[in-house]
């Protein structure tokens, strides 16, 4: 089933102690800072989807971001777009970047977590990739 920001399901989730330990868990994954924007400190966990709500891992289904950085991701030209699933994979790239850099002790872990995700993820990079390209038009 698929759930939004607006569900019942989704707003009982995140006022419940399991999501509260999630998050600071997600937080302090990049010691505190923004996937979009490094320079910030992540304040907020972010659902890159809703599919496995209420059993979310971290970077797969969430990722930290800050005030600014997740106005941003919800923005219309990122939200319900093709771009949608490319700034999801760039989140969770970052997300494993800063992991790494920030705890060198998680480099193992996070290169098999990116090789499980690029193998999840491809098909649907390359389709919103083929769809973007699709609808432009080439002039010459």
């Amino acid at each position: 089933m698929m759930h939004d920001m607006h569900s019942s399901q989704y707003l009982e989730r995140v006022s419940s102690y399991s999501w509260r330990k999630h998050a600071q868990r997600v937080l302090r994954l990049t010691r505190g800072r923004c996937a979009l924007i490094p320079f910030l400190p992540a304040s907020e966990c972010h659902h890159l989807h809703y599919r496995n709500l209420g059993s979310e891992t971290m970077v797969v289904d969430t990722v930290p971001l800050s005030v600014l950085g997740h106005a941003i991701v919800h923005a219309g030209f990122f939200w319900k777009t093709p771009l949608h699933g490319l700034v999801n994979l760039w989140l969770r790239l970052t997300t494993l970047l800063l992991a790494v850099l920030l705890r060198p002790k998680l480099a193992i872990v996070a290169v098999l977590v990116v090789v499980a995700a690029w193998y999840t993820l491809a098909p649907r990079v390359e389709a919103a990739y083929a769809s973007v390209v699709a609808s432009v038009t080439w002039k010459r």
